[in-house]
């Protein structure tokens, strides 16, 4: 049994917190260990990556059913808002995707547009009837 004597909201709210967070403790310690040897090591990005992630997913401790439901690849939460990121920064300075291999094939030779477009070019190109919504009901909409 593990008996904590509470006085304040503040007391309250750290132990719930150091509580919830017991079983990552030892995490930071293995993480700062496995970085080292990432340091040293002659790895690609994507083996160092592979590498740090393997070594999270599996020393962290996981319930039983929070294990199941992992295996039966059913959602742990569901979330009743959405969200999403709009790269607003300098138009060189932002990162495109190049379109399907499909779509490239389609393409003459002479065609220099690859990119996908991305919310923002939607948005410039929106119908007139749309003139009076801002990027964010746009992106929202």
């Amino acid at each position: 049994m593990d008996l904590q004597f509470v006085l304040d909201p503040y007391a309250c709210a750290r132990y719930l917190s150091e509580y919830i967070s017991k079983p990552y403790r030892g995490m930071s310690t293995l993480l700062r260990k496995a970085s080292s040897v990432l340091v040293r090591g002659n790895l690609s990005v994507k083996a160092k990556l592979k590498l740090i992630g393997s070594l999270f997913v599996n020393k962290s401790e996981v319930s039983a059913q929070e294990a199941a439901y992992g295996i039966l690849g059913l959602q742990l939460s569901k979330f009743s808002r959405d969200h999403i990121s709009i790269n607003t920064g300098p138009p060189e300075e932002r990162v495109t995707l190049t379109k399907s291999r499909e779509e490239l094939k389609k393409l003459k030779p002479e065609d220099v547009n690859v990119v996908v477009e991305g919310l923002i070019e939607h948005y410039g190109k929106r119908a007139v009837e749309l003139e009076d919504l801002c990027l964010a009901g746009f992106s929202a909409w």
